[in-house]
């Protein structure tokens, strides 16, 4: 079987299977025909659109290390066949060998990465590849593939096939993949208990990549692949209308999942992504099914998503289980469910240790599903009586300021902001909220002074959007006096801070603008443009400045690079002789430093 089809044939699988099972229900003819039409769109060896094929963990960590500039060169060896340089915890090499239509032929890579076809190096250069040599972008290679005469030709080819002859062919696309057999037998064949069986799948591709009872980072995704197989499998179920088998599909995903986090290296979030998946459908699957389910049917489901929510496997990962008791909101339109639930709820606020530093936070999570029983079964009145009754905890409090500003009682939002910054005057996040819908307040209110002293606040506190509020409640002639007071205020800080040269930049300032980089000279990189019609020798002056004192404090590679993409940008401004001859002087004063000398040579 040829590289394109193996990868034909996963990226079918992963991305494409409702598709697939909606071909089945038809002739052979179109299934042959869907992945014909797929085949240069998915064909992952092109440079055009390798990404089709790389798992996505891999694909995102290389696209960050070629936009992050780890790729330290690049270079032709021989027509067609390209080394690249990339520095990652070490220094490492990447070969490519290109065909003449941008297929990559071969890569390597002398990482020690061999746990699939590429690295993320040899994903870093094929961006770096793409991009140097201007080839065409993935839409456009579809493009062209979709309109050549070749595909019209097949299509008379297989339309004269039997029914026999496209089955046939169709196997043979999956023969020999025991892998994409295992997907297509758990996804499309009837089995008696499809919980046991999906448990089964999930822990046979668990066994098979944990090691000495640990599963490490790299192999947490591979490990998951039963686990997400079946995700898809409740995904297509929830869709279809099967509230019930999608809910058990997914508490079966869960009941195994929720343990790796005892022992996998889940660094990348991949378990906890899957775990939030799960329990995402399982949400949507009852509250979007609630009213075709029969009483047994409903308590059965709020039985099992009850006890999942109640297992100790969830000791420590409080959040997930709160969000499977939300799960059970809809089922306590019966209230022999209701009872049941509020009884649980209940056990759980009781059995909080209030000496705990978390007791608070889960009290407020455990408060927020009940608030949202009464929002989903008993209306506006009651749940917003509750949430008086619960004011003193902050989440409660800013649904009843929201609630108050939809409905325009200012006065009232002014007490209970107040209120807020005093109950929370320890807690900076909370104060600055407060004061946010305090300030809407006062708008609502018509109060000008109140208003521009909070806005007062916030810009001293480096929200520059408030300046430009502040500036509309003044006069044109009383504004200069206001402003000079607030740059005054800002230039006593005895550290940069971002609103003061946002304001400069605003108002025009350009002398205070180069005063701000004669005292902080990297700042001189993003300011230029605004001073360099007026202070063209300051600037230089200052970039050489800059440039001289990075280039004292380098000592490695890496650093050097750093100065040389500070040169180019000084080139700019410099031009090309004065730039040439500042790197020669630099050449001369660190002219012990090989490598600096290297990179300085680089620069063209």
């Amino acid at each position: 079987m040829s590289s394109w089809i193996g990868c034909l044939i996963l990226v079918i699988i992963n991305r494409y299977m409702i598709t697939i099972k909606e071909l089945t229900k038809g002739s052979p003819y179109r299934i042959i025909m869907f992945i014909y039409h797929r085949r240069e769109e998915l064909k992952c060896v092109n440079l055009t659109i390798f990404e089709e094929c790389i798992p996505r963990k891999i694909l995102a960590r290389g696209k960050q290390y070629f936009e992050e500039n780890h790729i330290l060169g690049m270079v032709e060896v021989s027509p067609q066949h390209f080394v690249a340089e990339i520095m990652g915890s070490n220094h490492y090499t990447i070969q490519i060998n290109l065909n003449g239509e941008g297929e990559i032929v071969h890569s390597a890579c002398d990482c020690p990465y061999d746990w699939g076809d590429y690295c993320k190096h040899q994903v870093a250069a094929f961006y770096a590849l793409r991009e140097k040599i201007g080839t065409l972008s993935a839409p456009e290679k579809n493009k062209k593939v979709k309109n050549t005469k070749k595909k019209e030709d097949i299509e008379t080819i297989l339309s004269r096939l039997s029914k026999a002859e496209l089955l046939s062919l169709a196997v043979q696309l999956v023969k020999g993949n025991p892998e994409i057999a295992k997907r297509i037998e758990y996804m499309y064949a009837t089995t008696e208990d499809e919980v046991a069986s999906s448990k089964e799948l999930i822990n046979s591709y668990i066994r098979q990549y944990k090691r000495s009872g640990f599963i490490a980072w790299r192999d947490v995704d591979h490990a998951l692949e039963g686990a997400n197989i079946v995700l898809e499998k409740a995904r297509q179920k929830a869709v279809e209308g099967h509230a019930e088998e999608a809910v058990l599909l997914c508490i079966a995903i869960l009941s195994v999942v929720v343990r790796m986090l005892q022992y996998s290296d889940d660094s990348g979030g991949s378990v906890g992504s899957v775990i939030n998946e799960s329990i995402k459908i399982t949400q949507e699957a009852v509250r979007q099914n609630i009213e075709s389910m029969d009483a047994k049917q409903k308590n059965h489901l709020y039985t099992v998503v009850m006890k999942e929510a109640m297992h100790k496997r969830y000791d420590g990962w409080g959040e997930w289980s709160n969000d499977l008791l939300r799960v059970c909101i809809p089922f306590c339109a019966d209230a022999g469910i209701r009872k049941k639930f509020e009884k649980q709820l209940n056990t759980r606020l009781n059995g909080l240790d209030m000496t705990s530093w978390s007791a608070k936070y889960e009290l407020e999570r455990i408060k927020l599903i009940q608030l949202e029983l009464w929002e989903y079964h008993d209306g506006e009145e009651k749940a917003l009586k509750f949430i008086y009754e619960n004011i003193a905890y902050s989440p409660f409090r800013e649904k009843a300021i929201i609630y108050l500003l939809e409905n325009e009682q200012y006065t009232e939002v002014v007490s209970l902001c107040k209120e807020g910054i005093s109950l929370n005057k320890d807690y900076a996040g909370l104060v600055l909220q407060w004061k946010k819908y305090l300030l809407q307040a006062y708008k609502g209110l018509g109060d000008i002074p109140k208003q521009r002293e909070l806005m007062l606040d916030f810009i001293y506190r480096n929200h520059f959007q408030y300046y430009l509020e502040l500036k509309e409640l003044y006069l044109n002639e009383e504004w200069p006096a206001v402003q000079q007071d607030i740059l005054h205020t800002l230039e006593k800080k005895t550290y940069p801070i971002s609103i003061y040269v946002e304001i400069l930049k605003e108002e025009k300032l350009n002398d205070k603008l180069l005063a701000y980089c004669h005292r902080y000279p990297s700042a001189i990189q993003e300011l230029y443009p605004y001073l360099l019609e007026d202070y063209a020798a300051d600037v230089n002056k200052i970039f050489k400045t800059f440039i001289e004192a990075e280039a004292a404090e380098a000592n490695e590679r890496k650093k050097y690079k750093k100065v040389c993409k500070i040169i180019k940008d000084y080139k700019k401004i410099g031009g090309n002789r004065n730039t040439a001859l500042f790197i020669e002087e630099l050449k001369q004063t660190f002219k012990n430093r090989p490598a600096f000398l290297d990179e300085l040579g680089k620069i063209e």
